[in-house]
């Protein structure tokens, strides 16, 4: 009896592991997947970014633009007062 007792309690135990080990796997399956999607969720957030400093870059640089034709029409203006007529 003690023996038939031992296997029991054996293959409660080697079922509750196959239940764990299926468990365990559904579970890293999932979080694959999910770290999949946040790995392409992190590639398009990089794009994301990297356009919009170009963006940024880019204004930046209009605003330069900007600020030197000011400076030159100020100064033809400034010229033009200048003149009597």
């Amino acid at each position: 009896m003690a023996v038939d007792n031992q296997f029991e309690r054996l293959e409660a135990e080697v079922d509750r592991l196959v239940q764990l080990i299926g468990h365990l796997k559904q579970e890293n399956t999932s979080l694959q997947s999910r770290l999949q999607d946040l790995e392409e969720e992190h590639s398009r957030l990089q794009a994301e970014n990297a356009r919009l400093d170009q963006i940024a870059q880019e204004h930046q640089e209009t605003l330069k633009t900007s600020d030197e034709v000011k400076g030159r029409l100020e100064n033809l203006l400034s010229k033009l007062d200048q003149v009597q007529i």
